[in-house]
């Protein structure tokens, strides 16, 4: 909860704040995370997926890393890539 709440204050896009907010909001009337998340426009079906398979599992820590490290790859690979374009 208090990471959702971090996030939600935190992060610059304010579209996306009000949909971590309400995602926050349903954890807080008894709701797992992956339904909200689902239910928000700006979350990957894949993301929901590895935390729904996560909240099932009780490994959600596990899968949030998962998910982070699978993020970390793809924009590096997008720098990098972008990079390759540009040129020396």
């Amino acid at each position: 909860m208090q990471a959702l709440t971090i996030l939600t204050d935190t992060i610059g896009n304010k579209a996306i704040s009000t949909e971590i907010q309400k995602v926050r909001e349903r954890v807080q009337e008894g709701q797992g995370i992956s339904g909200p998340l689902r239910a928000a426009k700006y979350f990957t079906p894949m993301l929901v997926d590895m935390v729904a398979i996560g909240e099932e599992s009780g490994n959600i820590d596990e899968m949030l890393g998962q998910i982070s490290i699978h993020y970390d790859d793809e924009v590096e690979y997008a720098v990098k890539s972008l990079s390759d374009m540009i040129g020396p």
